[in-house]
């Protein structure tokens, strides 16, 4: 389908090269953040990940900015992202137990 566009000069919307541009910048913003956590880099790494949750507020990145935000003793802000994550989350038994689990595991330290 690709081919026959750019033989034919059709043009793909706006929407569709700004959805392209979001999930791109998104995973870029994530991965980089994972990347930075791993090498001590945690200002750089909560940067990243509190980007990429502006872009898409999915569970993963929203638990890594919270785990981040731990790692950080940033409490309060940690906090903040659970409570995010719980109004976000779409209660079904398996993402249930999932928020739950990583929620309680980080509790104690909250």
């Amino acid at each position: 389908m690709g081919f026959f566009k750019s033989l034919f000069g059709g043009s793909n919307t706006p929407e569709t090269e700004k959805e392209k541009n979001d999930k791109k910048n998104f995973e870029i913003l994530k991965y980089d953040g994972i990347r930075a956590r791993h090498m001590g880099k945690l200002p750089y790494a909560i940067k990243c990940f509190e980007e990429a949750v502006a872009i898409n507020d999915e569970m993963e990145t929203l638990t890594l900015l919270a785990n981040a935000y731990i790692q950080a003793n940033r409490l309060d802000d940690a906090r903040i992202t659970f409570n995010r994550m719980a109004d976000n989350i779409q209660m079904n038994d398996n993402s249930r137990g999932q928020f739950m689990g990583n929620y309680l595991l980080h509790a104690g330290r909250l």
